[in-house]
């Protein structure tokens, strides 16, 4: 591998990645403290990343997905002390722009998995601060529309952190951890 650019803040961890053709994105998360700060690259020429906009809070443990037109962020760790949130936000990724508020994920969580296609968005799993307990559920939104998130099902096992890929048809959820904070190996 080569390196591309460099991100504009020099510890960016726990942050959402999502992506058009064209561009790729960074939406909060930082090792210095939680940011609302929205970067892009352009795919096509190596550089650092630019300012895009701002997210509607500062939060990091987020997710992201998108289709070819809305990048989307869920859930994520916000406030001091740190609490989870269930905000869904969405920006239009040709034009740069601050975030707006989507609507509601089915319950308040940080560090779940996202993915999603050119209709539905996708959240899976997570944990909530409060009741101290990671979940299984399944949550789906239309991208198109703004509106609260629908539960879908749920994953075989609660867990959180993990990776989260899809071909257009079908959404897979692969490792992270489940409650005790211990490792996973399920794929679904």
């Amino acid at each position: 591998s080569q390196q591309f650019g460099n991100l504009s803040h020099d510890e960016m961890t726990h942050n959402a990645g999502f992506s058009s053709s064209t561009r790729g994105f960074s939406a909060g998360g930082s090792d210095a403290g939680k940011n609302n700060e929205i970067v892009s690259i352009e795919f096509q020429s190596k550089g650092n990343s630019a300012d895009f906009g701002d997210a509607t809070i500062s939060y990091w443990y987020t997710t992201g997905g998108s289709n070819s037109t809305r990048g989307l962020t869920y859930g994520g760790e916000t406030g001091s002390p740190s609490v989870s949130t269930n905000v869904i936000q969405y920006v239009t990724m040709a034009t740069a722009g601050n975030a707006s508020d989507f609507g509601d994920l089915t319950s308040i969580k940080y560090t779940p998995m996202g993915t999603g296609n050119s209709t539905r968005g996708i959240c899976s799993g997570g944990y909530a601060t409060t009741p101290g307990a990671v979940t299984n559920i399944i949550d789906y939104i239309t991208i198109a529309n703004t509106g609260n998130a629908t539960d879908f099902g749920d994953l075989t096992a609660p867990r959180f952190g993990g990776g989260a890929v899809s071909n257009g048809s079908r959404a897979c959820y692969g490792g992270g951890l489940t409650t005790g904070e211990a490792a996973s190996n399920i794929i679904d």
